[in-house]
């Protein structure tokens, strides 16, 4: 197949829910592509094995994938490395950082985020709990 198989990764707060839940990435992909068509392209970008695939296509007419990664797989750090996902590990207490996204910046202290803290795409906060340190890349 000549054309692109995964088109973008989907970010909403029900993918951004199954990422961290159900360790489950959500592409739009290709409406000609077959669910071993894209465990394979997946598995050969990102270096992981994928447990499962299903898919729809919504009444836009768009197809999504809903990819499972196996247990010893991250669905968080693959989002971090698309850029779904920003994680920002806890600061000295005098220490402050700088997340750049775009013509964005957005100011973290320890003050204000004594933890780890997580935020979307669109810097939508979110505490950690469940997730694994993940490296920014």
């Amino acid at each position: 197949m000549s054309e692109e198989i995964l088109i973008r990764p989907l970010s909403t707060e029900k993918t951004l829910f199954k990422i961290e839940r159900e360790n489950v990435i959500v592409f739009i992909v290709n409406r000609k592509a077959t669910k071993h068509q894209i465990q394979r392209e997946f598995e050969r970008i990102f270096k992981v094995k994928v447990q499962k695939v299903n898919t729809h296509i919504t009444p836009r007419g768009e197809k999504v994938a809903y990819i499972k990664l196996k247990p010893e797989y991250s669905a968080s750090e693959i989002a971090t490395r698309l850029g779904i996902l920003y994680i920002i590990d806890s600061l000295e207490e005098s220490s402050e950082e700088w997340v750049v996204h775009g013509k964005y910046r957005l100011i973290i202290s320890k003050k204000y985020f004594p933890f780890k803290a997580i935020f979307d795409k669109n810097f939508n906060f979110k505490r950690l709990e469940r997730l694994e340190r993940v490296r920014l890349k």
